[in-house]
């Protein structure tokens, strides 16, 4: 694979760079015979693996069906107006290309990599693009952005997302390194600002029998959305409580959600207290901790992040489940606590949030599906040198935190800012709604919510 670095004043620009490196990289003329001198030279030059290009005619492609060669052609530092804006893998696809609903599953497996917070996904498609209706397109892991740029038109029938795969680039935690946030100008018009939405703030409570709700996140022009921060509630009597804050949303993550403490006698507990880490990690990282303390009838739970923080239980344990029943549950097939066909396997036909007729559901946990409250929201980017057209969706959405108390869960943590979705074109209006949603609470012991990303739309021109 080439290691090529990219400087360009935006990203626009660095698109059009790459398009015209991927075009000298794959569209060689090749018979598919060749001599043992040209064999040699191709490897000497390290070309010889890409002798032949992923075009949208891949699957009946013997070179490509034999080798399951990647589109990805080249890696490397991606710089945007002079400052470093992380690494980046670059996928050329030559040719229109259509993915139909019978061919949808793993169809676009070679467009990603499996480098995870430190890099972009870049990917092009040097031709026309139909997205049919059910087809869903997102990185398999946590990416800075993903960034798709279609030399034609591009017709989104079905969804392109970015949820839960906004980058940890902390460098703590289970991140996979640091990436300091830096502003990312799109086009000569347009910037997404290198800190979003304000974080939320702590919940403080003094009064027993009353709840507090953390702080909601903040919004931010062009940005992802904050945090929000975790709530405080005392059953019977405390003298000081603290949830823990969230954290600001970055130009590579919506804001993560602090952690939230619910006991039934409480002291001076929470976030103040030396040794809880109930306050969410900034630049995507974990959310905030439950309190170390028992909560006595009650459990506490943590923020949604990256990862998100487990509830703690009556008798002190982490526990790693989410519990659909009992007082206060949610109602599973309530939209506003599902996603929009991501996650599970099982179809459901259900309208989306906001009431949008949008039928291609298969909803996700907003717990995650493994270890609590995983996830965040991403930056994506669509570049269209043609039209932007269809009845799909482009979305990056904020999770929220459930809820459940009576003996589980009633001290509830931070859900999580909104993501970022900007398309442009050459027409810049019109085409499929982008969603940017931020986590949600649940009920009245809710804690704080997660701030509203930004749905972007404008002239590919600036």
């Amino acid at each position: 694979m080439k290691q090529i670095d990219i400087r360009a004043d935006t990203m626009k620009l660095a698109m059009d760079q790459l398009r015209g490196i991927g075009s000298q990289l794959y569209n060689k003329q090749h018979s598919g015979v060749h001599t043992s001198a040209t064999v040699a030279n191709q490897i000497a030059t390290g070309d010889w693996h890409n002798s032949y290009a992923p075009t949208s005619q891949i699957r009946t492609q013997s070179a490509q069906t034999t080798n399951k060669r990647s589109a990805v052609i080249c890696t490397g530092s991606l710089y945007l107006n002079g400052n470093f804006a992380g690494l980046y893998d670059y996928a050329y696809i030559s040719g229109d290309l259509t993915i139909t609903t019978e061919e949808c599953h793993n169809a676009w497996d070679h467009w990603f990599t499996g480098n995870q917070d430190t890099h972009w996904a870049l990917v092009c498609v040097d031709g026309a693009f139909t997205q049919d209706n059910r087809v869903i397109i997102r990185p398999p892991v946590r990416k800075l952005g993903f960034v798709l740029n279609v030399d034609g038109n591009y017709t989104l029938n079905g969804m392109i997302s970015m949820t839960n795969r906004g980058a940890n680039h902390s460098g703590t935690g289970d991140s996979h390194g640091y990436t300091a946030p830096v502003a990312i100008p799109v086009n000569g018009s347009i910037t997404i600002p290198a800190t979003g939405g304000a974080a939320g703030a702590r919940a403080v409570n003094t009064t027993g029998g009353t709840h507090v709700a953390g702080g909601n996140g903040g919004t931010a022009t062009n940005g992802s959305g904050g945090g929000g921060g975790g709530s405080a509630m005392g059953a019977v009597s405390l003298t000081r409580m603290e949830g823990g804050a969230g954290s600001a949303g970055t130009c590579f993550t919506g804001g993560t959600g602090g952690g939230g403490i619910m006991m039934y006698h409480g002291g001076t507990s929470g976030a103040q207290v030396s040794g809880e880490v109930m306050d969410a990690v900034g630049n995507g990282g974990a959310g905030g901790n439950p309190p170390l303390s028992n909560g006595g009838n009650y459990a506490s739970q943590g923020g949604i992040g990256n990862p998100g923080a487990l509830m703690r239980g009556t008798s002190n344990v982490a526990l790693n489940g989410f519990n659909l029943g009992g007082s206060g549950s949610i109602n599973p097939i309530d939209a506003t606590f599902y996603g929009f066909g991501e996650d599970v396997d099982k179809e459901d036909k259900r309208s989306g949030a906001g009431g949008a007729a949008y039928y291609l559901a298969r909803p996700y946990s907003p717990m995650g599906r493994s270890t609590g409250f995983d996830g965040t929201a991403g930056t994506l980017i669509i570049l269209v040198n043609g039209s932007y057209t269809g009845n799909g969706m482009a979305i990056s959405r904020g999770q929220g935190c459930a809820n459940i108390h009576d003996g589980f869960g009633g001290g509830a943590g931070g859900s999580a800012g909104g993501g970022i979705c900007c398309v442009l074109d050459d027409d810049g209006s019109g085409g499929p709604t982008s969603q940017v949603p931020a986590g949600v609470g649940t009920n009245a012991y809710t804690g704080g919510v997660g701030g509203a990303g930004s749905a972007i739309r404008g002239s590919i021109g600036g």
